[in-house]
């Protein structure tokens, strides 16, 4: 009977990962490797994958067809303003029929990382105005697929600036600080559980197509840290939230939320992805559905987002860039030591040990 028993806990673990998608496990992985507050856009990043995968043939296709998706929202209320663009080298050759393509010149670096983030500030209506340096380009970059998603919701009931005060808000550390705490008491989706608190607080979509779009603030319980919870927040546990909220009418109960603004710096996803299979992309990947033509094989150098958010009495503004950096297969042209680096003084042959070796991080 145990057997049994330990059986169907396989399976049902087996079911709950298979039905996990990309942007929740990806969302968990930088609970546990960012510091601070962190923003993710779970949608920016698997709007990148579709595209790679719409790029993609072979092994390289079949590996991202593994990846669990969420279905594309074309059904929310919310005025989501979403665009993807290719910036392709100028000596590739693309297939036709994917959208805005830019070419660059990657071997001019500063021009062609000013094209990039010419592009995200405006897509983001500047929220976002840089998400590549010209040290992230060379002439070995084949292209740069980008994916930027901004929005501006109005809340359907507005917090009174008059009623905003200082109060204590508990840092993870134990720390207190003083924070711009708005106040509003009216009828929202509100539920308890054993581990968590959760409301719900519509956005003003009222008159558009679709469903209404809303901002789910999530308290855990006192046994639980919020970096806890997040590192081990499922869509599965996405889903139960929300079906707890959806069950219950709304009630009269007073919120209180910072006023915030959140901006990360550039998230780099590589590792979060490689658990997730795809490290033989960051090895070699066949984009031969968008490449026609490339005087070298092609493999994923980087995947990377940065995010913005900011809340106030008003509603709330996000954006978010999220960008794969292919690059042709070879040996580097420049090496540019500008981030923490491993050095060994030695000899190229024999067994002997180095004579000095170190790690340089900070100057």
């Amino acid at each position: 009977m145990n057997k049994i028993f330990r059986y169907l806990a396989i399976l049902a673990t087996t079911a709950t990962a298979l039905a996990d998608t990309a942007g929740f496990a990806v969302f968990r992985s930088l609970a546990e490797s960012e510091k601070g507050n962190l923003t993710f856009s779970p949608a920016g990043l698997e709007n990148l994958l579709r595209s790679l995968r719409s790029y993609s043939s072979g092994e390289t296709r079949k590996i991202l067809n593994k990846i669990s998706l969420s279905k594309p929202n074309t059904h929310s209320a919310m005025k989501v303003r979403q665009a993807d663009a290719i910036f392709a080298a100028h000596n590739i050759t693309l297939n036709p029929g994917f959208g805005d393509v830019h070419t660059v010149n990657f071997g001019k670096p500063v021009t062609a990382a000013a094209s990039i983030n010419s592009w995200c500030n405006k897509q983001t209506e500047g929220m976002i105005p840089t998400i590549v340096q010209p040290s992230d380009l060379d002439a070995n970059t084949a292209f740069v697929s980008a994916n930027a998603i901004y929005l501006h919701e109005k809340w359907l009931c507005p917090f009174n600036t008059e009623t905003t005060r200082d109060a204590v808000f508990t840092c993870a550390n134990g720390e207190k600080k003083m924070v711009p705490m708005m106040q509003e008491e009216n009828k929202f989706h509100v539920m308890r559980e054993e581990d968590w608190i959760a409301v719900a607080l519509p956005y003003d979509t009222k008159g558009n197509n679709g469903t209404p779009g809303y901002f789910i603030g999530i308290l855990p319980g006192s046994s639980m840290d919020a970096r806890t919870f997040a590192a081990n927040f499922t869509q599965e546990k996405y889903n139960a939230i929300r079906k707890a909220l959806r069950a219950n009418d709304p009630v009269k109960v007073r919120v209180c939320l910072p006023r915030f603004s959140v901006k990360t710096p550039v998230m780099e996803l590589r590792p979060a992805l490689e658990k997730l299979g795809l490290s033989p992309l960051f090895q070699q990947a066949d984009f031969s559905r968008l490449v026609k033509s490339a005087p070298k094989p092609l493999y994923l150098s980087r995947v990377i987002q940065k995010c913005c958010v900011d809340v106030d009495e008003q509603g709330t503004k996000a954006a978010a860039v999220t960008a794969a950096v292919a690059r042709f297969k070879g040996l580097p042209r420049s090496v540019y030591f500008n981030r923490p680096f491993i050095w060994i003084i030695g000899e190229l042959q024999g067994n002997s040990a180095p004579w000095f070796m170190g790690l340089y991080e900070q100057p």
